[in-house]
């Protein structure tokens, strides 16, 4: 964990730059015209009024970047970003810089183009929304990717790493018992719609990779959810929504566990991953 707090450090690092310096920099690097007058380039934030950073920044490169998983080369460079965001929320002290409800920017997550979604003419391709914590914005980072790459072509690795993401956000809050205002049926709902595509498509994707391991970890997303809710959800009211949702799709869950149980019982290949699926899914049979 040590070797990342550096790192996370120079990422998040929102102090204002030492002004006298800066100053001084600019007055030696900065090009003169024929006048005797120094040019400069403005930056964005400058620019747009908004205070950024390289995380920010770093964000908004991943929505773009994740909008294309169709070569191998494409799903490579997704998987590295997952992986530094992974690192980034290991790290203590990065987690709590993210959760900083007083640290708020505004993301422009680039969305892709769905049909059953319509973006607004001045929303363009990208969503922009009110100033909000980095937690928050890497939690609609990982909810739009889980949205959008529900395809026959399943990246596995992908989901796996984005779900880690969340999983390792969820066991901060938990652990540090931070209530974050994040609009959480968004997130249960793109993991019930995840369980329902791989319950769906389970004769063609258990061909060919192991998508328990994925359904294992949505299961558990939502078991954190069940037992230690109510150290991080924001209202009473948000735990009855979670079981309010839990309860109306019961019928996907159903479905969840009777493949479970089927590929358990079966002795085949996954049978130790299915048998962990199967576990976890029975401890909210009380939902059904």
């Amino acid at each position: 964990m040590g070797h990342y707090q550096t790192e996370s450090t120079n990422v998040l690092n929102t102090e204002p730059p030492n002004t006298a310096s800066a100053n001084n920099e600019s007055d030696q690097s900065a090009p003169t015209t024929p006048n005797g007058s120094q040019n400069s380039v403005p930056s964005e934030e400058l620019v747009s009024g908004t205070p950024s950073n390289l995380l920010v920044t770093f964000l908004e490169y991943c929505s773009i970047a994740m909008q294309d998983t169709k070569s191998d080369s494409s799903v490579n460079t997704v998987k590295l970003s997952f992986l530094i965001l992974l690192c980034v929320t290991e790290d203590q002290y990065a987690n709590a810089l993210m959760h900083d409800q007083n640290l708020v920017f505004s993301v422009k997550l680039h969305k892709t183009p769905m049909r059953h979604r319509k973006i607004s003419a001045g929303e363009g391709s990208y969503q922009v929304g009110q100033s909000k914590s980095l937690a928050c914005s890497v939690m609609d980072l990982m909810v739009e990717f889980i949205r959008s790459h529900l395809m026959k072509r399943f990246p596995l690795d992908l989901y796996l790493h984005s779900l880690y993401v969340i999983h390792r956000l969820l066991s901060y809050q938990k652990r540090s018992r931070v209530r974050v205002p994040y609009p959480w049926k968004e997130l249960w709902t793109s993991l019930i719609s995840l369980i329902k595509f791989l319950t769906s498509n389970e004769t063609t994707l258990v061909k060919k990779m192991n998508v328990f391991s994925v359904a294992y970890q949505v299961t558990i997303i939502f078991n954190l959810f069940i037992t230690y809710g109510d150290t991080f959800l924001p209202s009473p009211s948000s735990y009855d929504e979670l079981y309010y949702e839990l309860v109306r799709c019961h019928s996907t869950f159903d479905s969840l566990y009777s493949m479970a149980l089927r590929y358990s019982t079966s002795g085949g290949e996954y049978k130790v991953q299915t048998t962990l699926l199967y576990l976890a899914v029975y401890n909210f049979n009380f939902t059904r």
